[in-house]
């Protein structure tokens, strides 16, 4: 708790207290106080980087992303990947909401590349949207990125996808210094610049 609260200001009675961190029960459950008012920031990056950091070299900068990410994201476990494509199965044919599904699994969760090449032969309509937006979240690093490319039935497709991740398919993450040019409602451009981010705190 000392490492992700900060900023503390505890009011007791309109008078600024000392705050102490509470103590847990028997039955292991934190023993709040009952009144007053608490403001603060709370903030894990601090215990994560602390970890990380003495995982890897300082100069591991692929290691470490992978970790991060591998981490911080849902891996869908063995029973819970049916129900997750029978789900996207079922939104066959409603693209807004097979747009919507898509930008939450991008953002929140690791997958592999035979789920994500299920979901493109579950709705040929979404194929290039779904290797566009889905690269980024893909485990495997460059190799599975290559083979994502690989299941257009089109050139236009391709060409379409491939324009779209342009930034992220020529990012270097072992030497990321450069110039960049991002667009945030881009969800390529938004993984580079989340990574960038992310080596910069580190």
């Amino acid at each position: 708790p000392e490492a992700a609260f900060d900023k503390i200001q505890y009011k007791l009675k309109n008078a600024v207290v000392p705050w102490a961190t509470p103590a847990k029960d028997s039955t292991g459950v934190y023993q709040l106080p009952q009144e007053g008012d608490l403001s603060l920031v709370f903030n894990v990056e601090q215990a994560i980087f602390k970890v990380f950091g003495s995982t890897f070299q300082e100069s591991d900068f692929s290691g470490f992303l992978s970790k991060f990410y591998d981490s911080m994201r849902f891996q869908p476990g063995f029973k819970k990947v049916v129900p997750l494509l029978s789900r996207w199965c079922q939104l066959d044919g409603h693209p807004s909401a097979q747009q919507a599904y898509i930008m939450a699994l991008s953002k929140d969760f690791n997958l592999t590349l035979p789920q994500v090449h299920t979901m493109c032969e579950a709705s040929k309509t979404m194929v290039r949207e779904l290797v566009w937006q889905l690269s980024p979240c893909l485990t495997g690093g460059t190799a599975a990125m290559f083979l994502n490319g690989h299941i257009f039935q089109t050139l236009s497709d391709f060409l379409w996808a491939t324009m779209k991740q342009q930034n992220l398919l020529n990012m270097n993450v072992n030497n990321p210094t450069g110039h960049y040019l991002l667009d945030l409602a881009n969800c390529s451009d938004y993984a580079v610049g989340e990574r960038l981010l992310l080596l910069d705190r580190w």
